[in-house]
């Protein structure tokens, strides 16, 4: 089974990092712009069995939905996504964030996948694995931004979105 692993290293604590994976509008800002992927609903704050359906481009104007369900979510320390319905005949992501000090805190990501017959596995798996390396420098790029705001204006800029 095709599998990806990313790691990011912040300069905060995890408490951070979780704050931030909670905030309501957190999936869309860890969708780049350009992927065209619509978040319909996102249950926040994160618990087991929380869902979140999407709506991504799958044919030239045609869209297809994508539901996710939450399961063992523990704060601060991590949580899995899995694919309910959806395009990917398997799909597991699993959130892990370890504290490293006080001060610093890193996050893994494990992506588990596979293709359904007709997505031709061996080149669609190319796409998938190519896809999620561009997604995951975005993802990086906007966790540790948020994370290393001060915390009166990321929460300031947090509840602007509610």
């Amino acid at each position: 089974m095709p599998q990806r692993a990313y790691q990011l290293e912040v300069a905060v604590p995890v408490s951070r990092l979780w704050a931030f994976h909670n905030l309501p509008d957190a999936v869309e800002r860890l969708s780049p712009a350009d992927a065209g992927i619509r978040v319909l609903r996102h249950d926040s704050p994160l618990r087991d069995g929380g869902e979140t359906l999407l709506s991504l481009p799958f044919l030239p104007g045609a869209r297809m939905g994508w539901l996710a369900r939450l399961s063992q979510v523990e704060a601060e320390r991590g949580f899995i996504d899995e694919q309910v319905e959806g395009p990917m005949a398997y799909w597991r992501h699993e959130h892990v964030m370890q504290p490293l000090g006080d001060h610093a805190s890193l996050l893994i990501d494990r992506i588990q996948w596979r293709l359904r017959w007709w997505q031709l596995p061996p080149l669609g798996n190319l796409i998938v694995g190519r896809k999620l390396d561009t997604m995951f420098a975005h993802r990086h790029a906007v966790t540790t931004a948020w994370c290393l705001q001060p915390e009166d204006s990321a929460e300031a800029e947090s509840r602007s979105y509610e």
